[in-house]
């Protein structure tokens, strides 16, 4: 059996295995949105850009397009959303009270203008997409931060907000990782 067949089959089987599990969180999330708090409905908004884009990724793909532009305009949308979301987390420094929109604001700018001049929108966008990830990391240590200078929210509230920081703090770092080893590649 030739190893290439077997890779592209497990890709295949991942691949969909995950779209399934986020079409069951999107469904939980629209089902429960009365009843979540409001980080967790900001995370929802997330979630269903994130499966928005992966439908319509393989809607391209079924029709043989290139895909690559829907990455720069998701990279958009995950900063976006993801600054909403820990904007709901955030309390300190003070910067997040007087400065964030205008961060928010310049940051949404450097992606577009990186888009549109600097990296052709059917290949990689690994500027912005490094600039969203340690933006995110760095939203994620935060918000550690803050859980020591001063507890908001309910302890089980707390106990799952906890979780998944940790996940987006492992995940964006392990992408950051993945991003700039792509970044070598291209330059070699």
């Amino acid at each position: 059996m030739d190893s290439n067949a077997t890779l592209n089959s497990i890709y295949f089987h991942t691949a969909n295995i995950a779209l399934l599990i986020l079409c069951i969180n999107v469904a939980f999330c629209i089902f429960y949105r009365k009843k979540l708090n409001v980080p967790f409905q900001r995370l929802c908004y997330f979630l269903i850009w994130n499966l928005t884009i992966e439908i319509l990724a393989l809607i391209c793909i079924e029709l043989e397009y290139n895909n690559l532009p829907l990455l720069h305009l998701y990279t958009l949308g995950e900063f976006l959303l993801l600054s909403y979301f820990f904007k709901s987390l955030l309390e300190k420094p003070a910067f997040f009270k007087t400065g964030f929109w205008y961060f928010v604001i310049a940051g949404s700018f450097f992606i577009i203008i990186n888009s549109l001049f600097f990296q052709s929108i059917f290949g990689f966008n690994t500027f912005a997409k490094t600039f969203v990830q340690v933006t995110i990391i760095s939203y994620a240590i935060l918000y550690f931060y803050n859980l020591v200078e001063n507890q908001v929210f309910s302890p089980s509230l707390s106990k799952s907000l906890r979780l998944i920081n940790s996940a987006i703090l492992v995940y964006y770092s392990c992408l950051l990782y993945t991003s700039d080893a792509a970044d070598e590649e291209d330059s070699v």
